[in-house]
């Protein structure tokens, strides 16, 4: 998949205009809705994110997927600070987040952006994202084929035989990158993407 769009494989996606809830495959019984109820936390560096995410707070990994989080960007937030993906030969930097089941992550009022990084649900359940722009996971590819590094901005896969389930993208914006804006693989299901923006390489823009 290259920068122009994204890729789908034994999944269900829909787009669609934004709503007050989850539209699609992702509002079947029972609904997406990420963090519930759960309070608001605001997370001002990559650390802080990854920390919140992935739960890295809680000692029981049992507890990690069954404690609902919403996690909200104050700012826009660099990846590269966790230095945890592959190095390109010009971006020799980036970074990759895992959010756990039950998760809510958004932007602030008027959206923020996540940069050099990719967001990864794997095997995860009931994730919303929303309100958010992803920037800067680019580099020219002499080769032309764009798949040693493997940058998504959004990745939904499986962990092992467990697939991704019940996902709502919501409200984003997707950048030029070097892989896939939205990659929806390996058996991922009840996804649905609304309302969002996909750019090319020029200036176009796609809702």
């Amino acid at each position: 998949m290259k920068c122009s769009g994204f890729r789908f494989a034994a999944a269900s996606l829909i787009c669609s205009l934004a709503h007050a809830g989850p539209v699609g495959f992702a509002s079947l019984d029972p609904s997406t809705t990420g963090g519930g109820e759960a309070p608001v936390i605001i997370v001002r560096s990559a650390l802080e994110l990854q920390r919140e995410l992935e739960r890295l707070d809680l000692p029981d990994k049992k507890l990690r997927d069954a404690t609902p989080r919403t996690i909200r960007l104050a700012g826009d937030i660099d990846l590269a600070e966790l230095a945890n993906s592959n190095p390109g030969k010009e971006l020799k930097r980036s970074g990759i987040v895992y959010p756990r089941s039950n998760t809510t992550l958004e932007g602030p009022p008027g959206g923020a952006t996540l940069r050099r990084g990719t967001i990864e649900l794997k095997g995860a359940e009931n994730v919303i994202i929303r309100n958010l722009r992803f920037r800067d996971l680019w580099e020219f590819d002499s080769s032309g084929e764009y798949d040693d590094l493997g940058w998504d901005y959004v990745r939904v896969t499986s962990a092992g035989k467990k697939p991704s389930r019940r996902v709502w993208i919501d409200h984003c914006d997707f950048g030029r990158v070097y892989d896939g804006q939205v990659d929806v693989v390996h058996g991922s299901d009840l996804v649905t993407v609304s309302h969002c923006i996909f750019q090319g390489e020029g200036p176009e823009r796609h809702k």
